[in-house]
């Protein structure tokens, strides 16, 4: 889970009262509450993990397929309903969403649900449709705050259309006024909160660039430069279409769905965008892609709309059949987004099992992302002190020893969603005077790096034939290799010892560890540096030797077995 995922997981962890949760919302996480309701009652009910998160955004996304149906019949007929449903079946930015543990997906099914009933409401004008249509407006404004701008287009598409109605105008005002009083109050306990974000003075977002509605789309359809042309296209028939009917009157726009489509449409789009961008060129920038998933069902629905319109049935076929191809090709090959060779999202979690892998606990230095990261802490129970400031003045305390909390002889520095790992010169200057950096690991969008006092680590790498081989690495090419003698003193320690191998008949190099000739352990290399740890005890001050003994050497064809010893460190226990 990335960074804005685990939000919702410490935001919603059963343990929290009810009120904290509201706080948060309140404080940190600037969103509506009924997500994070749903995600808390399922935690209290099936547990506190991510699959249970991610899984009712699954559930959300898998909906939003049958609801985007239910639109298309709503809107035109049962054909348009179901190519609607199959673009939504290979749209980037519903799956990407319905696999996130964040509100997103929920939105865009209760845009869809809004409209289908908001529709339904201008045909027939019927009191059933009232309360549905309040009910799934509701549910959209307390799934994302950006559904204010979707139900403010809908009250500005029913106002116009009012003046349309000649025989109906009391009555179709009589039924918007009711379903608007219903809103209204069902949304009234929210309002403070969201009073509370209209005030904000700043916010992490970066102004818009004018051009933004260009990559918002491109961004829907996962910025595929093949099926782009196709889209676009496909909404300029569309709209072709559109300006092409003769049938102009207000009062007979809803009696034609492909109007009354381009008609709701275009508002809504228009809203939804207009409005944040002004707002963020005069105020505080608020525009962001995904905040705007509300207007994808609409963009898909005008897509599906102008497939249907082609009236040769083989072009339309083939138009079809090659957006789900294209979209399908782009997903699984260009993307490689179902492998797992290939993270998308910060290694939060493979970052903790790094630190917690020994079973130790040393002080945690993380400066911009410890809260979001207690999830995983408290998960692998490392409960060990996080300095939760400036990496630069809490390494500078350590140094200085300026209280008991800061005399630590190890302790771990990570960062993750984008923050670096440089220190300040002068710092890590004295930094390394006094810590020996014993062990290190970079993951997707995350780092963690172990520094343990000089008086406490023994760097006996040097007392190996060196080669500069990748780096000052020890290679073995095979049998034994010894150490020159080196003096211990008397003490336990753990042998650390950083190594790799390269494989043949895909087996790697196995390594046995002798310490003046006893066996202390054994280990197989891998493609990359990995790390093996040995207890030992020295029992008397002498020089040691230690060995290596490659015991299963092979070269065949072009593999050949080899391994590669990076580091060998003695880290002396307390």
């Amino acid at each position: 889970m990335w960074v804005d995922e685990l939000h919702t997981m410490v935001e919603t962890d059963p343990s929290t009262s009810w009120g904290k949760l509201f706080d948060y919302l309140r404080c940190c996480d600037p969103h509506p509450p009924l997500y994070f309701i749903c995600v808390k009652i399922l935690f209290s009910v099936f547990g506190h993990t991510e699959g249970i998160a991610r899984g009712l955004s699954a559930i959300c996304g898998v909906v939003s397929v049958w609801s985007m149906y239910l639109l298309g019949k709503e809107v035109l007929n049962q054909r348009l309903g179901i190519i609607a449903a199959w673009l939504t079946c290979v749209n980037y930015y519903n799956i990407y969403y319905s696999q996130e543990a964040r509100c997103y997906i929920m939105a865009f099914l209760f845009t869809v649900f809004s409209f289908i009933y908001f529709i339904r409401l201008i045909r027939g004008l019927q009191f059933k449709n009232v309360y549905l249509y309040s009910l799934f407006t509701l549910l959209l404004l307390y799934s994302h705050y950006y559904s204010l701008f979707i139900v403010a287009a809908q009250a500005l598409i029913a106002f116009i259309l009012m003046f349309g109605e000649k025989e109906n105008r009391k009555t179709f005002l009589k039924t918007f006024a009711v379903a608007g009083a219903i809103i209204g109050v069902g949304f009234l306990p929210w309002v403070p909160f969201v009073l509370e974000k209209v005030n904000l003075t700043s916010f992490w977002i970066s102004p818009p660039e004018p051009s933004f509605a260009i990559s918002y789309f491109s961004a829907y359809f996962g910025h595929n430069d093949l099926l782009k042309p196709i889209l676009v296209l496909l909404l300029f028939y569309y709209c072709y279409q559109v300006f092409s009917e003769s049938n102009k009157e207000l009062e007979n726009v809803k009696e034609s769905p492909l109007q009354l489509s381009f008609f709701i449409s275009f508002i809504a789009i228009g809203i939804t965008y207009v409005i944040p961008y002004v707002r963020s060129l005069i105020f505080v920038p608020m525009l962001f892609d995904r905040y705007t998933i509300v207007v994808v069902p609409i963009f898909l629905l005008a897509i599906a709309f102008g497939i249907s319109l082609i009236r040769n049935r083989t072009i339309h076929v083939v138009i079809l059949s090659t957006i789900l191809f294209l979209s399908f090709i782009d997903l699984s090959i260009a993307k490689k987004y179902y492998s797992k060779s290939k993270p998308i999202k910060t290694q939060f979690r493979e970052m903790t099992e790094f630190i917690s892998g020994d079973g130790r606990l040393y002080p945690i230095i993380e400066e911009r992302t410890a809260w979001q990261h207690g999830y995983y802490l408290k998960k692998y129970n490392y409960n060990a002190t996080v300095f939760a400031a400036s990496k630069e003045a809490i390494v500078d305390s350590i140094l200085l020893r300026t209280s008991d909390q800061y005399k630590l002889n190890r302790f771990w520095i990570v960062g993750a969603h984008g923050f670096e790992a440089h220190l300040n010169p002068q710092v890590r200057q004295k930094l390394d005077n006094a810590y020996t950096l014993v062990k290190e690991k970079e993951f997707y969008d995350a780092w963690a790096q172990l520094f343990v006092a000089k008086s406490l680590i023994i760097d006996v790498t040097s007392y190996f034939d060196l080669s500069d081989y990748g780096g000052m690495v020890i290679p073995i090419w095979g049998g034994i290799v010894t150490s020159r003698p080196m003096p211990m003193q008397v003490g336990r320690y753990t042998l650390k010892i950083n190594h790799r191998g390269t494989k043949a008949s895909n087996i790697y190099p196995h390594l046995v560890v002798l310490l003046d000739d006893k066996k202390v352990g054994d280990f197989y290399t891998a493609e990359g540096f990995t790390e093996s740890n040995f207890e030992i005890e020295i029992q008397s001050e002498s020089n040691i030797i230690l060995k290596f003994d490659f015991d299963n050497d092979l070269a065949l064809n072009a593999e050949d077995r080899n391994a590669f010893i990076k580091s060998i460190i003695f880290d002396k226990s307390e």
